[in-house]
């Protein structure tokens, strides 16, 4: 792989480098979330999708044991797209880093969507968040939200 140009990352908990395809969008107003925990199976790579414009607003990286909040997330819906892994690995080709878990990797695409609207109810309105709980044990899955195996092609679109 080495000889292809990919390369071992060590990412702390957050942010993808830019050059990932994405275009961190945020709403400094708005005080929601999405709280990713993960547990001991393995790392986690998740991308934040726009639901209408399919655009990838948030991209991070999530040790296994650990936890990681999406903060300020601009009102609209959303789905997520999730690498499972264990040493992720990167390569830029045509100016764009793809990635990819060398070791135990699994895709998915969530079908649940995430409204990150206001709910207005009369004269007041609440703010929505959410927490994701992820693990891979075995390749059994283990959360709560429905989601769809994809490919490694899939999940880097």
């Amino acid at each position: 792989m080495i000889k292809d140009g990919w390369e071992s990352y060590h990412f702390k908990n957050g942010l993808m480098p830019d050059c990932y395809n994405f275009v961190p969008t945020q709403d400094k107003s708005l005080d929601n979330y999405l709280e990713l925990i993960v547990g001991g199976g393995t790392d986690v790579a998740v991308k934040l999708l726009n639901k209408e414009s399919d655009k990838c607003i948030r991209y991070v990286f999530v040790n296994r044991n650990s936890s990681y909040k999406i903060q300020n997330i601009p009102e609209g819906k959303y789905y997520v797209k999730i690498a499972y892994g264990k040493d992720w690995m990167s390569k830029v080709e045509y100016n764009q880093c793809l990635g990819k878990f060398l070791r135990h990797p699994e895709y998915e695409i969530g079908v649940d969507v995430l409204d990150f609207n206001l709910k207005y109810e009369g004269n007041s309105y609440s703010v929505p968040y959410y927490i994701l709980s992820l693990d891979v044990v075995d390749t059994d899955f283990l959360n709560s939200f429905n989601s769809q195996n994809i490919t490694e092609v899939e999940f880097n679109k």
